[in-house]
C-alpha cells in the first residue's frame, strides 16, 4: 500500500514537473517571439526609413538636375546675345536661329518637351514643341521670374485634361544692366526620370512603395501613379478628414512614422 501511495506521489511530481516545464517553456517561447516580433518590427521601421531617406535625396538630386541644366542653357553667353539681340532688332533670321537652339535642346534632352522665350509681361514671343504638348499660356511663372529676378520652379500639372503631367522651369534672361529683357521656359516631363525613380523597387523588396503627394485645398493630392490602383497621375485626392490615410497624417501633422 505504501509502495503504491509512493508510487503515484512519483508519477504525480513527475507529471507537476512536466507540467511546470511546459508552462515554462510556453512563456519562454511567447517572451522569444515577443522579442522576435520588436526585434523584426524596429529593422522593418529602419528599413522603410532609409528607403524613404534614399528616395526623397533622389527626387532632390532631380529638381536640382533639372534647374542646373535650364540654367546652364539659359546662362550660355552665345545664347543669351541671340535673344538679346532678336529682342532688340526683331527679324525673321535671327527668330529663327532661336528657335534652331531650341530644337537642338529638346533634342538633347529627353526630359524637356517644350520651350518658350516670353517677354517680361509674359506674353510668348517663340513656342517650340517635341510634338508632346501644345503652346499653353506661361504667363504667371514668367512674370514671378521677372519678379524675383532668379528661376522659379512651378507645380506639377497637366497638359490636358487627362493627359500627361508636366513641371515649368522659369529662367529670366538679364541684359548688361542686370536688368531682365525676356524669360526662357521650360516645360519638362517628370515621367522620363522622376517617376521611373520614384516607382523602381528596392532589389530586396516588391512590397514598399514611394508616394509623392502635396496638399491641394482640403484635400492630399497624389502626383505619381499608386501601385495598386488604376489612376493616373495627378488624378487621386484624399480629403483632410480622412486620417487613416498616412499621407493624410504627414500633410497634417508633419514629418513622421505613421500606419
Amino acid at each position: 500500500m505504501e509502495t503504491t501511495i509512493r508510487g503515484n506521489k512519483s508519477r504525480l511530481g513527475i507529471i507537476v514537473v512536466f507540467a511546470l516545464a511546459i508552462i515554462v517553456l510556453t512563456i519562454a517561447g511567447l517572451f522569444f517571439k515577443k522579442n522576435e516580433e520588436t526585434t523584426w518590427k524596429k529593422q522593418a521601421v529602419q528599413q522603410l526609413r532609409n528607403f524613404a531617406a534614399f528616395k526623397t535625396q533622389q527626387v532632390i538630386l532631380w529638381k536640382t538636375d533639372i534647374i542646373t541644366d535650364s540654367k546652364e542653357i539659359a546662362g550660355s553667353p552665345l545664347f543669351t546675345s541671340t535673344i538679346l539681340n532678336w529682342i532688340n532688332h526683331p527679324d525673321r533670321k535671327r527668330e529663327d536661329i532661336i528657335k534652331q537652339n531650341f530644337e537642338t535642346i529638346l533634342r538633347y534632352k529627353r526630359d524637356h518637351s517644350a520651350m518658350s522665350l516670353t517677354n517680361i509681361s509674359g506674353k510668348t514671343l517663340i513656342f517650340v514643341s517635341d510634338k508632346s504638348s501644345d503652346q499653353y499660356s506661361v504667363k504667371d511663372i514668367a512674370c514671378r521670374a521677372v519678379k524675383n529676378k532668379k528661376e522659379v520652379i512651378g507645380d506639377f500639372y497637366k497638359g490636358s485634361p487627362g493627359g500627361a503631367v508636366f513641371i515649368d522651369i522659369a529662367i529670366p534672361v538679364f541684359k548688361a544692366n542686370k536688368k531682365v529683357a525676356a524669360v526662357l521656359v521650360f516645360q519638362v516631363d517628370p515621367k522620363v526620370n522622376l517617376f521611373s525613380v520614384i516607382n523602381r523597387q528596392p532589389s530586396y523588396s516588391s512590397n514598399e512603395e514611394f508616394l509623392l503627394f502635396e496638399r491641394k485645398g482640403d484635400s492630399v493630392l497624389f502626383i505619381n501613379r499608386l501601385k495598386n490602383r488604376g489612376n493616373a497621375p495627378l488624378s487621386f485626392y484624399i480629403s483632410l478628414t480622412d486620417t487613416s490615410f498616412p499621407a493624410v497624417k504627414s500633410v497634417l501633422y508633419g514629418p513622421g512614422l505613421y500606419e
